[in-house]
């Protein structure tokens, strides 16, 4: 909220001729306000008066939300359980079988596009892991 105080000796300090620029910049401020107010925006706002009447924001930290510079977005705040070496390894497999197949699947396009289709006949047939 804006007080009384602020605005009085703000109109004491300006030239008269840059009191309507100040009110306008008054009104955009409060409506600004309203609006963090509404959103359920906590924090601290701080604001400032040029000297030729303008309003500037020179401080707005919002509280209670993620930072949106957030690291563990990208990386775990464990890094220790994704080490273990039984649960690596089973995801090493599960892609190496993945890998596998696709190897067959490409010898086998390529094999059947140079008429040699029968000479992969006797190749294992490849589940691959969900």
């Amino acid at each position: 909220m804006i007080d009384r105080a602020f605005i009085l000796r703000t109109l004491a300090l300006l030239e008269v001729w840059l009191w309507p620029v100040f009110f306008w910049d008054l009104y955009r401020l409060d409506a600004y306000l309203k609006a963090r107010r509404a959103e359920g925006g906590s924090g601290l706002v701080g604001y400032g008066v040029a000297r030729n009447g303008r309003i500037y924001i020179t401080l707005d930290v919002r509280g209670d939300r993620k930072d949106p510079c957030d690291w563990t977005a990208f990386a775990a705040r464990t890094p220790w359980e994704k080490l273990d070496p039984e649960a690596r390894a089973q995801a090493l497999m599960a892609r190496a079988g993945e890998g596998f197949a696709l190897f067959v699947l490409i010898a086998g396009a390529g094999a059947a596009m140079a008429g040699q289709g029968d000479a992969i006949a006797g190749l294992p047939q490849v589940m691959v892991p969900p």
